[in-house]
């Protein structure tokens, strides 16, 4: 045999091969679509497995406990009002309504109300005062988030008369 009839049968080779595979690939697209689809589904499992464990690689049971829990409350806090959509006459409110929330949810969990988690001191890092002592954080916010210009009279003095903070 020479080259050129190497090549010719190469050729021929190559083309019935696409052609039986073509076939195949009919004969049976669904199931190749579903074994791609399969794939795709169990290479992004196993990618988010190995993000969950090297997340968890370098934080200790308290710290993934709070994140946890603040995956619940976001989580919480999108449903809930979702299922209430027709509630609201309009996206602010929703957004008051969803941000109170998550702000509640997140107090409850610092004054020890979460799940796992025990009351948690927030602490001035340049005076050392521990702000949350001897307050329950969630019941001062209802305070401040439902009526903001009287709340201790706090934010109505440190607001400008066009609004905005001082």
């Amino acid at each position: 045999m020479n080259l050129e009839t190497d090549e010719v049968l190469v050729e021929l080779i190559q083309d019935a091969t696409q052609k039986a595979l073509s076939k195949l690939f009919q004969e049976h697209k669904e199931k190749f679509y579903m074994w791609k689809i399969l794939v795709n589904y169990m290479t992004n499992m196993e990618l988010m497995m190995e993000n969950i464990i090297n997340r968890r690689i370098f934080m200790t049971k308290e710290q993934i406990n709070f994140f946890e829990e603040l995956a619940y409350i976001q989580e919480y806090c999108v449903q809930v009002p979702l299922s209430k959509e027709d509630k609201y006459c309009n996206t602010e409110e929703l957004l008051k309504d969803v941000t109170y929330e998550v702000i509640y949810r997140i107090m409850e969990l610092l004054d020890g109300y979460g799940r796992e988690l025990q009351r948690c001191n927030i602490v001035n890092t340049v005076t050392g005062e521990v702000i949350n002592e001897g307050i329950e954080l969630h019941d001062k916010c209802v305070e401040f988030l439902e009526n903001p210009f009287i709340a201790d009279g706090f934010i109505s003095q440190h607001r400008s008369k066009d609004g905005n903070y001082m």
